[in-house]
């Protein structure tokens, strides 16, 4: 390709400047050549465009990534779009479908709060079921969640109605994360405490327990 655009502009060779048929001379040596490609190469890879990337996802879509295969048809690369197109509809329904509405009471930012305690806290005690341990959150871990996760703005400013609060954030976290797998249940000791439960079960080494606690 260099050699034929030297050869055009060489028709022209009255109007081509010196320096210019110095540079086009110099084009001609093999070892120019190959550096000039791998200048051209490591500027299409580093290109802060992300050219490269961006072909490739072309390709991709398009099913033009197999360049040995037979290229395929219009109503095929047709079909790939719209199968990715319903793929990502699918997935951003279902992301959608997990993500609760906007809080819009303290009891909303509290509950969302506390769940994520649930979810993302290790030490929090756990129900075993059947081969599984679900995390729970009870009176004695939702008044350390109170006092010390909750950030401060939202404390109460005082714990005399810590029941009524515990009730109202249970009873909030089922509506806005029961499609989580959230659920309240009772323990089985005399005093029968509520219990916030994740049912996103984490494996035990020990099948076969039976509900605890």
């Amino acid at each position: 390709m260099i050699t034929n655009i030297n050869m055009g502009i060489c028709e022209y060779k009255s109007f081509v400047p010196e320096k210019v048929e110095q540079f086009l001379a110099l084009l001609q040596d093999p070892e120019i050549q190959s550096f000039l490609k791998l200048f051209v190469e490591n500027t299409l890879a580093t290109s802060d465009l992300r050219i490269l990337k961006r072909l490739s996802k072309v390709e991709s879509m398009l099913g033009l990534s197999d360049f040995d295969n037979e290229k395929p048809s219009i109503p095929k690369r047709l079909e790939r779009l719209e199968e990715m197109e319903l793929m990502e509809m699918r997935t951003s329904a279902i992301d959608a479908a997990q993500i609760p509405d906007m809080p819009e009471t303290v009891t909303d930012i509290r509950t969302d709060f506390l769940v994520k305690h649930l979810e993302e806290n290790k030490d929090i005690p756990k129900i075993q079921n059947e081969g599984f341990e679900l995390p729970y959150i009870n009176t004695c871990e939702f008044k350390i969640f109170i006092n010390n996760i909750l950030p401060e703005k939202l404390r109460p400013k005082s714990l005399k109605n810590l029941r009524k609060i515990k009730k109202d954030c249970f009873e909030n976290a089922v509506l806005r994360y029961g499609n989580k797998g959230v659920t309240i249940n009772k323990s089985k000791h005399r005093n029968r405490e509520l219990r916030l439960v994740m049912s996103k079960v984490i494996p035990n080494c020990k099948a076969g327990v039976g509900v605890t606690g």
